[in-house]
């Protein structure tokens, strides 16, 4: 097959997440791709969109490949993404981008992934209750996590932002790690019983996919862009904000049900980010 160029953009400011989905769309890609840094002289142009600032980039594709990471943040409200999506060749996303328009476009549903090799079980003890990370404590419910952890008498392990700092959190419950290589993020992520991925907007939380892999349980919202998770996580209901304490504690106060072998290849194989890379040009490669 002739060799397809694909410029791709990203930003650099954007977080670890946005770096590692560039990474394994080069590392898996097929031999009939070639990346380039040049736009003009690419066959395709693949866009992460994270907010409008996206849009004029978008405006100067030729042959666009639209990867929604954003939606209802990247201001929905005032931009037709959907025009997007109808124009492009293929729309990618963990967004159900077809069930927020009418319009008929290409578009490819797909988890974002972790890499087995380095997120993978190991014989460490459990040392802490749940493990998180983050940087916004309402919106991805770090804060409602504390009121669980001191209330039913557990510990938490988070890196972010140091929030000990800022709330006067108790190192009793609380312990805080700076940025942590995967390495070392996979080890604490084995040595934790479960992983808190409530983020309650955009959603969609890698660490919880990283953590199964890990043997470690995902705590996640009941929210739609979280459904891959069915039958790997516990799902806390987040229509009350009022009760996700509650339920938080109710979770942590019961022992996780263990990954047995036949569950982690099911995590393997659907979070993988060979699999998923080689559904993204399998897909994309019955469209050029």
């Amino acid at each position: 097959m002739k060799k397809i160029k694909i410029w791709e953009f990203t930003r650099p400011t954007w977080g670890v997440v946005f770096k590692k989905i560039s990474t394994y769309l080069r590392k898996y890609s097929p031999d009939w791709i070639q990346w380039t840094n040049n736009m003009n002289e690419s066959d395709l142009q693949i866009v992460h969109v994270v907010g409008t600032g996206e849009c004029s980039i978008m405006d100067t594709c030729k042959n666009l490949i639209v990867f929604q990471q954003c939606y209802s943040t990247a201001h929905a409200d005032i931009v037709s993404y959907d025009t997007y999506w109808e124009r492009s060749i293929l729309s990618i996303s963990f967004h159900p981008l077809n069930e927020y328009t009418h319009k008929k476009f290409n578009f490819l549903r797909t988890p974002l992934g972790a890499d087995p090799t380095i997120f993978r079980q190991r014989p460490v003890q459990k040392l802490f209750d749940v493990c998180v990370t983050g940087y916004v404590p309402e919106t991805e419910c770090i804060d409602k996590l504390y009121t669980a952890v001191s209330t039913s008498g557990k510990k938490m392990i988070h890196t972010g932002q140091d929030f000990s700092k800022i709330f006067g959190w108790s190192p009793q419950h609380y312990l805080y790690r700076t940025f942590m290589p995967e390495e070392k993020l996979a080890e604490t992520l084995c040595q934790s019983r479960y992983v808190s991925c409530m983020r309650l907007e955009e959603g969609f939380e890698v660490m919880g996919v990283e953590g199964l892999m890990c043997g470690t349980r995902p705590i996640v919202p009941n929210l739609r862009t979280y459904d891959f998770y069915k039958e790997h996580a516990e799902f806390v209901d987040v229509s009350n904000p009022n009760l996700i304490v509650d339920q938080l504690i109710k979770i942590l106060n019961t022992e996780p049900k263990p990954i047995d072998q036949n569950e982690m290849q099911t995590i393997v194989h659907t979070f993988s980010w060979k699999n998923i890379v080689d559904n993204i040009f399998s897909t994309l490669q019955k469209l050029v």
